[in-house]
């Protein structure tokens, strides 16, 4: 136990063991026995395997569901030079081969996989190759089948222990019933003297049940509980909805879709498809080994059956009734690529005779190999384990890499199934009877979790009862009024470390004060005192040393205490306080509150009082030193000095920071500062401050001498020293966590605006290089990634030919006297000099051959771009809009725009889009449901499900399936939470309506739905947490969704698993757009940036800073040069995507910016947002609010004169429309959520209308 306790301190950098852990890893590592734990959640389970593993021999396994988990913690123990990693579908081959290798050598000391890993064949056989030293099972209580959690794959768990003869087990979890504590000690052999276990009742925790009907009483409860909360962590946890049963999606989906089981979990099938699924598995005739094999998502679909239910009606024939023993299962598919070219080599030189068969019957895909194991085996004389393991070895040996699929479950046959009917039917009477007792468990659970909720007993004993833990509960003692709040924390304090005597002896003690004390008043406020120890504690880190004038004795006061205790002659409070020298009295006079709120007082007031030219320069900096006073005096324990701070000086801070300012204030307390995100970034990043050279020397002269200001009172301001104090206090912030970006701009050359924007944690937004120096420059980044191809997506020579061809037909045939000109829309414009233009080979992979819906799609582009409308912002550059000119202008430069208005929907509805075709709408809404309109009138109509694929010949046999019936509107159901974006796919262009639509949900899903059957055909998971946009590349195929995850992911159609993963967002990645050539993406973050990304690389490529908020949407010109953001600070930027600069700001929004869409000719914006209003912008104007002149420091109107009060003041008024804003279109109070241009440039937008009843 001795290295245990080392590792504790110098690898973990924790003094002592919390709870039992010390026991259990005695019992791991000396006892050499088994060991369940139940602690609760942060509790500290995970070092109970950490330690160990760094103890032990060999390998350390951890089984973990939870992936995001598993990374987390590889990340710590990674930071701590701990050789840990773990494998799961996320990595990439290399990294999954190199951590293959690092575990076969035996380097790996902890390693993390799902459950579900247990089913891959080369991972079982690279375990045979290692020692395991100890198996980790984390949330153990999922191998239960009285758990809630139950998973089937958890059962295999307790065999792999056993066939791989694993040393030692440890299960954990964080709660757990008796009958589920039962279970998993009988599982792994756990005796019980192995279970540790801490007392159920959590008293930081409360559970309360409140009803409320109506949106507005619910409203009513929560603002209270909302204003109540005082810190960071999360106090209250709010179920505003309650989820909706099958009965309620029965009665709104209507005949739309059959609703096959009526009770939510689904555990119930019809016995008549339970039969006939008992019935394949007893006639299958089984393999040479005994084994039998199914594929568990075919028979879900064949036989109506949940694929979850499909595993536990397995488990019931293994664990019940004793029929079968699930034994390894395998893939029946392998696709092999060659790892490097020497290795590949030795595959093709592998003359064994598994190996020549396995390359006789191998297919070539590309670049890689599909090889179907069972065909192979059953053409073969060969096992297909056999050939399974010639691919492993040949993979371990690192020649290959090798991607299995199509997983196929295996059985061994231990007691023959009944073959005769009458069997068949008994058995499956009796599976079905258990079915209905779960559904029966179920209900109980939910009838005793409303009894718990409606009762007058003690909840607290209840939920503890329900653990098995009666004694848990604190008894009537502590609970009582007698007891302080303080009193009873120390009572549950040493109730949850086992000291019970002194429990007992407290609890003595208030009692006989208690009744001491009763009727009589305190004569004297008690005052705080402090312990000599503590005065000493506090004392030393001012003292300095003997040999070193300069340096304090001790700088972290964390570790002072032990340093003291450590010392042969430890200082006493004389010998202190005579060796605080000239640095150790600026310390504890850098403690006074008052200089802090006198620093910020002075230089707020020197800031105010600079010129106009200089003002916009030097409010940046009043943030980052207001953040840092108010963090320095809670972290010093001034709590109500930090209050009156904040109350005092937060209302002059820029609106800009309310979100980060509203967050400060719920920072109270020391601990909070220590443990906050946000407080924490204060504390350990540079803020960047963008500065002139003239303006960075005036601050300078203000900070060491107080030069550029005056206070009142003689002595007491800038000459005084109470003025010296408090600019010593700013001069530390700027010294310690201010970084000035100094440019060699004058102050009059840059936008007032520009200081405030260029300012922040530039540093950590910017991606870094590894190996190179920090870049804090926006622009030193773009620049440093080179010139990119912006330039039109090229036409394959075959399409276009094809194109032209096609297009010559119509024109003989149409007699369309402008069709002649057609053919010279197919040859691209000329690309503008400067810009680069990508070759095939740049494009991502696409199919070699172009289909007919190419042709079209191409035909149609080129009708669009003769028939199109060319909008000319600039013809309103210098007219009068009110005159018969000014008409006729107007009419060129703006667009028609077409509304679609969303009723009775209020804000629910999240999101919508049109099709390129402009034949269908759709919209997502909270209800987790998406409809569909025919914008023309046109019955939807899906094919019927009764049809047979064999019937199909022909295009009038394909329209005889569709449905008869149909209406102009469909719902398509499910996702199982708020839809928040909706993409048609754009294969089809403007000349046929799509066959797919995309949908991102707070579900961590993006599904794919066909609009032939009206049905979701695929579900792609891989994002852990809520999907706030998905969008179509403009070829199709690909499709990139942006998450709350802080990464954004592209995805194939036809993969389930994401191709790349761009993760360098610090919060929420919230819109995703394609580049038109496809080669980029471009993602909008809530850490106010925007990205462009390399699609192929997945490298990021530019960065664009500038928005004072959530970057809520993005749009790139048809020309591909330009990129537009918006975002919750109601402006729009323009950005050069050549250069990576801005090129204006666009402003005259009053609420949240939703969409955005650019015109053809890439000549205007439209923009729509909760403002109510459609606006339309001149993006090649140069934009800017209007100009007012001024002469000698005074504002002058466009007349001369000067704008002045009465009392000769000058004011400024703020116009926030600037010059580029062409028009505005109010509706009827609603908000517009999209804004779509057509290719013929009609403007189409939609949003929810709110009535107003509606808050």
């Amino acid at each position: 136990m001795e290295k245990a306790h080392e590792l504790l301190k110098e690898t973990f950098g924790f003094s002592s063991f919390r709870l039992e852990q010390e026991a259990v890893i005695h019992r791991l590592i000396v006892e050499n026995e088994n060991a369940l734990v139940l602690f609760p959640t942060g509790g500290g389970k995970s070092l109970t395997y950490q330690i160990p593993a760094l103890c032990l021999g060999g390998l350390t396994l951890v089984i973990s569901p939870l992936i995001a988990l598993m990374k987390d913690q590889v990340d710590a123990l990674v930071r701590r030079n701990v050789k840990a990693a773990n494998l799961d579908s996320t990595l990439t081959a290399d990294r999954a081969s190199w951590v293959k290798g690092e575990v076969l050598s035996g380097a790996m000391k902890i390693l993390y996989v799902a459950p579900e890993r247990l089913n891959n064949e080369s991972f079982i056989a690279m375990m045979k190759r290692v020692k395991i030293s100890l198996l980790a099972v984390d949330e153990s209580h999922c191998i239960s089948q009285w758990g809630a959690s139950f998973r089937p794959e958890y059962l295999k768990i307790a065999r792999f222990a056993e066939e791989m003869d694993v040393e030692r087990v440890l299960c954990l979890t964080a709660t757990a019933t008796k009958d589920v504590a039962d279970d998993i000690c009988k599982s792994f052999f756990i005796k019980p003297e192995g279970i540790f276990r801490t007392p159920v009742y959590r008293p930081n925790l409360a559970f309360r049940v409140e009803a409320a009907h109506t949106l507005d009483e619910k409203i009513d409860r929560l603002i209270p509980i909302l204003q109540s909360r005082t810190g960071p962590a999360i106090v209250q946890v709010i179920h505003l909805y309650m989820p909706k049963t099958m009965e309620n999606y029965s009665q709104e989906v209507a005949p739309d879709i059959p609703i096959l089981e009526g009770f939510a979990r689904g555990d119930t099938c019809a016995k008549s498809d339970l039969e006939l699924w008992i019935q394949e598995v007893a006639l299958k005739e089984p393999a040479l080994d005994g084994t039998i094999d199914f594929n568990h998502y075919q028979q879900s679909k064949t036989y109506d059956i949940r694929q979850n239910v499909l595993n536990l009606c397995y488990a019931q024939l293994e664990l019940d009734y004793g029929h079968i023993r699930a034994v390894t299962p395998f893939y029946s598919t392998y696709d092999i690529s060659a790892r490097s070219d020497a290795g590949w080599k030795k595959v093709m030189a592998d003359n064994s005779p598994p190996a020549k068969v396995i390359r006789s019957h191998w297919m070539c895909k590309g670049a890689t190999y599909h090889v179907d194991m069972v065909a192979t085996a059953s053409r073969s004389k060969f096992d297909r384990a056999e050939l399974a393991r010639v691919i492993n070895s040949w993979e371990l040996d690192g020649h290959i890499n090798s991607k299995a699929s199509s997983v196929r479950a295996r059985y061994m046959i231990l007691n023959p199934l009944p073959k005769t009917t009458e069997g068949i039917q008994k058995l499956a009477d009796l599976m079905y009877q258990r079915m209905c007792s779960r559904e029966e468990e179920a209900i109980q659970k939910l009838r005793q979790v409303i009894e718990f909720a409606t009762n007058d007993d003690c909840l607290a004993q209840g939920l503890a009862s329900y653990f098995g833990d009666e004694d848990a509960v604190p008894g009537d003692p502590s609970t009582s009024g007698n007891v302080s709040a303080t009193d009873r924390l120390v009572l549950e304090y040493l109730r949850s470390r086992g000291h019970r005597a002194a429990e007992q002896a407290l609890l003595e003690t208030l009692d006989t004060t208690s009744s001491d004390d009763k009727g009589k008043q305190p004569e004297v406020a008690s005052s705080s005192t402090i312990s000599q120890e503590d005065l000493v504690k506090r004392l030393a880190v001012f003292a300095q040393k003997s040999s070193r004038p300069g340096e304090n004795v001790f700088k972290d006061t964390a570790s002072v205490l032990q340093e003291l205790q450590a010392m042969k002659n430890p200082p006493t409070i004389q010998t202190l306080l005579s060796n605080i020298g000239p640095i150790g009295a600026e310390d504890i006079l850098s403690l006074d509150p008052t200089d802090k709120q006198e620093g910020f007082y002075e230089l707020e007031a020197w800031v105010d009082g600079s010129l106009d030219m200089y003002r916009p320069e030097f409010r940046p900096i009043l943030f980052p030193i207001f953040c840092h006073f108010y963090l320095d005096l809670v972290q010093h324990g001034f709590k109500e000095a930090a209050l009156k701070f904040f109350t005092t000086f937060s209302p002059s801070l820029s609106a800009v920071h309310n979100a980060t300012l509203h967050h400060l204030s719920t920072i109270l307390l020391p601990s909070h500062v220590q443990t906050d995100e946000v407080a924490q970034r204060f504390r350990n990043e540079k803020y960047t401050i963008r500065m002139s050279r003239s303006g960075f020397g005036l601050l300078v002269g203000w900070l060491t001498e107080g030069v550029g200001g005056e206070a009142t009172g003689g002595g007491e301001g800038f000459s005084g020293e109470k003025g010296k104090r408090g600019r010593a206090a700013v001069m530390r912030v700027v010294n310690n966590h201010l970084k000035f970006d100094v440019t060699s701009s004058t102050t009059s050359t840059v936008s007032p605006n520009a200081w405030e924007e260029s300012t922040g944690f530039l540093s950590s937004v910017i991606p870094q290089t590894n190996g190179s120096a920090t870049i804090s420059n926006p622009y030193s980044f773009n620049s440093s990634k080179g010139e990119l191809k912006l330039g039109p997506a090229p036409v394959a020579e075959e399409l276009r030919t094809e194109t032209e061809r096609v297009l010559r037909e119509q024109a003989m045939v149409d007699r369309d006297p402008g069709a002649q000109y057609d053919i010279h829309y197919v040859r691209q414009a000329p690309v503008p000099a400067g810009v680069i233009a990508p070759s095939l080979s740049d494009l991502p992979p696409y199919p070699p051959t172009f289909k007919n819906v190419d042709v079209k799609r191409e035909v149609e582009k080129v009708r669009d771009a003769r028939k199109r409308i060319r909008l000319d912002p600039s013809a309103l550059s210098n007219v009068n809009v009110h005159t018969p000119q000014g008409a006729a202008a107007r009419s060129r430069a703006l667009p028609s725009i077409c509304a679609y208005t969303l009723h009775d929907v209020g804000e629910g509805a999240p999101c919508c889009t049109f099709s390129q075709d402009t034949s269908l709408m759709a919209a997502g809404f909270s209800e987790s449901y998406i409809r569909l309109w025919s914008l023309k009138g046109e019955k939807l109509k899906g094919y019927r499900s009764d049809f047979s694929p064999g019937s199909v010949r022909d295009v009038t046999s394909l329209r005889k399936i569709r449905e008869k019936g149909g209406s102009t509107t469909r719902k398509l159901i499910g996702h199982s939470g708020p839809v928040y974006s909706v993409s048609f796919d754009p294969v089809g262009g403007s000349a046929s309506p799509p066959k797919y639509l995309l949908s991102a949900s707070a579900d961590a899903t993006a599904r794919l739905w066909s609009l032939d059957t009206m049905t979701n055909v695929v579900a792609y998971r891989g994002h852990q947490n809520p999907v706030w946009d998905v969008q179509w590349s403009p070829m199709g195929i690909y499709f990139a969704t942006a998450s709350r995850d802080r990464t954004a992911r592209l995805w194939s159609t036809d993969r389930i698993s994401a191709l790349r993963i761009y993760a360098g967002h610090l919060s929420d990645v919230d819109c995703v757009q394609f580049h038109p050539n496809s080669l980029y993406l471009a993602t909008g973050s809530s850490d106010w940036t925007a990205r462009l990304w390399d699609i192929q690389k997945g490298s990021c490529v530019r960065v664009f800073i500038g928005h004072q908020g959530i970057v809520s949407s993005l749009a790139f010109s048809p020309d591909g040069r330009y990129l537009a953001s918006a975002g919750e600070d109601l402006a729009i930027n323009i950005w050069d995507l050549g250069s990576g600069r801005r090129i204006k700001k666009m402003t005259g929004h009053t609420a949240s910016i939703y969409s955005l869409a650019f015109s053809a000719e890439s000549s205007m914006l439209v923009s729509g947002g909760a403002d109510w209003t459609v606006r339309c912008w001149d993006v090649k104007s140069a934009g800017g609010l209007p100009n007012k002149m001024r002469e000698n420091g005074a504002l002058m109107n466009g007349f001369g004169s000067s704008e002045a009060d009465e009392n000769g003041s000058a004011k400024e008024e703020e116009s926030i429309e600037t010059t580029d804003l062409l028009a505005t279109f109010p509706t009827k109070r609603t908000p517009i959520i999209n804004v779509q241009f057509t290719p013929r440039n009609l403007c189409l937008v939609a949003g929810p209308y709110l009535s107003v009843e509606q808050r």
